[in-house]
């Protein structure tokens, strides 16, 4: 956030609503292109980080930015409905009070994905996990757990993303 305005409580606004930096202006050039490369290399950083990670694990996140606190939140909402066949990209952005443009941008920027293929990322990693550990699970069953209503879509789904039916993970 470049402004004129220096007072304690336009700063403080400006870091709640989002802003990565307040810069008051006058502002020195340098100064304002180093904070830039850094807030982008910073972002390049977390988009690797969580592109790699195990996303379903988000109790080991640790909280310490705007953007962290943010795909913290979004997670926690993601597990929460995940298992719920009517959640969608528009119920995300309504518990995260999030323009459908914001949200977008906010996700792509962060995860390299839109909203709607994180959303189903974390739909077949979920039914991997439970599939990979509950040997005895039927298709079917795992398919509601992670909110497809229909189980064949499910299996031509998992197998686009991985390559393998569901039914290999069994055996």
């Amino acid at each position: 956030m470049l402004t004129a305005k220096v007072d304690i409580e336009t700063k403080y606004e400006g870091i709640e609503t989002g802003a990565d930096d307040f810069i008051p202006k006058p502002f020195e050039r340098n100064y304002l292109i180093l904070r830039i490369k850094n807030l982008l290399e910073s972002r390049e950083k977390m988009r690797k980080k969580f592109q790699k990670s195990h996303v379903l694990e988000s109790a080991e996140i640790t909280v310490t930015s705007v953007d962290e606190k943010f795909l913290s939140l979004l997670m926690e909402e993601i597990e929460a409905g995940i298992s719920n066949a009517e959640f969608s990209i528009n119920t995300l952005e309504s518990k995260l009070a999030m323009s459908h443009a914001k949200f977008y941008r906010k996700i792509k920027s962060l995860t390299g994905q839109s909203a709607q293929e994180l959303l189903q990322s974390m739909r077949m990693k979920r039914a991997h996990q439970l599939l990979s550990k509950n040997k005895g699970m039927r298709i079917a069953e795992v398919a509601f757990m992670v909110g497809f209503t229909n189980p064949k879509y499910f299996s031509k789904c998992f197998k686009e993303v991985y390559g393998y039916p569901p039914s290999k993970l069994l055996k």
